[in-house]
């Protein structure tokens, strides 16, 4: 209702009561199709791509690549089936996303949430190629009738009997698809240039999650060349995959996977639609460039890792190690609690998660948030709602570290995102010369000689001062100082106390 004053003059002013209004949201729109068929861009099913977004500050945009797996297996036909399978539903199509969005976490508009980024312009990227924005297939690839209606028949019985779950699926399956993603990419990017005042913008964060985060690594040198007034920097959460070797299949699954899906569909590495100097470093092993470990170093533009060193997608569906390791013995879902021989993995795998991150690590303008957590992305929470621990963690837990320059700290990833961003600005120029050293001097001279780069890069800074790399197997020692805000969480799982432990059932789980 509204409060009506009078005064002695006789006039009257009304005045609303303070009302606690809603945050506004991400609204859906897609890319004209006339702009996208400029850059050959579609979505698997042929639509144009499209995007939730949210103008606010002019000068300073976040986009967000959204994730959600990739389109691959081990035959071309594993391939194309999980592509028609998308193709027929919102992840490979722009068809079935409407009205509006709240992601949250670092997307957030709320300021009690999200108090730095709340008011920054906002795009949340839809992901709808299935190869990380990075595919680059000059024609539609027939779909063989096989698997057409396998798919079909496939979405009909669910629509039938799980109606709820469908995730928007119809039983039209595309008879071709188009692999599109650097042009997706690359029309929504140049779009966004044009009529918006992305164009003219001081900061740009590329973040994105899982898949997307991988995809932000891979085209944050791609990406940061149109924008060449504006500070680029990348935020990945999540999208530090692997390169590991799968239990249950007893196979190198990605490193197979990728090798298949691209050399005989995407044309991802053909077409040089990942970062050039991993395809110069590795001429014949290409599907390393898909792989963050080995090209991470190599990525001119300042970017923040943020990433659970217990990352829980790829310990249960990439490592298929068959357990998740409770406190209290019970199952989760479909897996039993690890066992001692389980857990050893379990450890292991964290070593591997530090060693592999360490060469980009090693670079001081590079940030970091790497918990202890037995989670997936955490710089979101549009996915929250999973059975599992995902998208989930942007300022609930937290990593207390020693700081060589002060007292102990204890941050979450909201703070040490922030800390990292200032300090990325503040010494802007300052950094960009120093990467360009690192480029002409360390990365570049060693892709001519045929050495190592990550070794080359981490033997660069083996002396930095505060950063001793020789130290407990060459993972990374958190630091703030400078312009390096990294945090990397010493404690192992599951001693963090702020860590969502997974739901136990009330009974034993068997294994799968």
């Amino acid at each position: 209702m509204k409060l009506l004053l009078l005064f002695s003059t006789a006039l009257c002013i009304t005045i609303d009561p303070i009302v606690s209004q809603p945050a506004p949201q991400l609204s859906w729109s897609v890319i004209p199709q006339e702009f996208a068929d400029n850059y050959g861009s579609a979505c698997l099913d042929g639509s144009p791509p499209g995007i939730y977004s949210l103008i606010q500050d002019p000068t300073k945009f976040i986009v967000f690549l959204e994730g959600g797996g990739w389109s691959f297996g081990l035959t071309i036909n594993a391939t194309l089936e999980d592509a028609a399978t998308r193709g027929s539903q919102w992840a490979g199509s722009s068809k079935y996303n409407s009205g509006t969005m709240d992601v949250g976490g670092l997307l957030s508009t709320n300021s009690s949430v999200n108090p730095y980024f709340y008011n920054h312009s906002m795009i949340f990227f839809h992901y709808c190629d299935g190869t990380s924005f990075s595919s680059n297939a000059t024609n539609p690839i027939p779909v063989p009738a096989d698997i057409q209606k396998r798919v079909s028949d496939r979405a009909a019985y669910e629509l039938q009997h799980f109606p709820d779950t469908t995730l928007f699926r119809t039983v039209n399956t595309p008879s071709q698809l188009y692999f599109r993603g650097r042009a997706n990419l690359l029309a929504v990017f140049n779009f966004l240039k044009q009529n918006t005042t992305m164009g003219t913008a001081t900061d740009i964060i590329i973040s994105g999650g899982s898949a997307g985060g991988t995809a932000a690594l891979l085209a944050l040198d791609i990406i940061t060349p149109i924008f060449p007034n504006s500070k680029v920097m990348g935020a990945p959460d999540a999208g530090f995959f692997l390169d590991a070797y799968n239990i249950a299949q007893q196979i190198m699954w990605y490193r197979t996977s990728f090798q298949v899906a691209d050399t005989g569909v995407w044309n991802s590495t053909g077409s040089g639609s990942v970062n050039q100097r991993c395809l110069q470093a590795y001429p014949n092993e290409t599907w390393k460039c898909f792989l963050p470990q080995y090209y991470a170093a190599m990525i001119q533009t300042p970017f923040i890792i943020l990433n659970s060193a217990y990352d829980m997608w790829q310990i249960l569906n990439d490592l298929e190690l068959g357990c998740v390791p409770t406190t209290n013995g019970q199952g989760v879902f479909v897996y039993g609690s690890c066992d001692s021989a389980q857990l050893e993995i379990f450890q292991a795998y964290r070593l591997a998660q530090l060693q592999a991150v360490a060469p980009a690590l090693s670079i001081p303008s590079n940030g970091a948030f790497i918990d202890s957590c037995f989670v997936h992305e955490t710089n979101v929470d549009y996915c929250s709602n999973q059975p599992v621990p995902n998208c989930i963690g942007w300022n609930t837990f937290n990593v207390t570290i020693s700081n060589p320059n002060g007292p102990t700290m204890t941050l979450n990833m909201d703070q040490t995102m922030v800390s990292w961003y200032k300090n990325t600005l503040s010494n802007w120029d300052t950094i960009v010369e120093e990467r360009q050293k690192l480029m002409d001097t360390v990365i570049d001279p060693a892709i001519a000689a045929g050495n190592d780069v990550n070794e080359a890069v981490l033997e660069h800074y083996r002396n930095t001062a505060g950063y001793d790399l020789t130290k407990n197997n060459n993972i990374p020692i958190s630091r703030i100082s400078g312009t390096s805000v990294q945090v990397v969480d010493p404690v192992e799982f599951p001693n963090n106390p702020t860590c969502p432990f997974p739901t136990p059932t009330a009974t034993p789980a068997a294994r799968y």
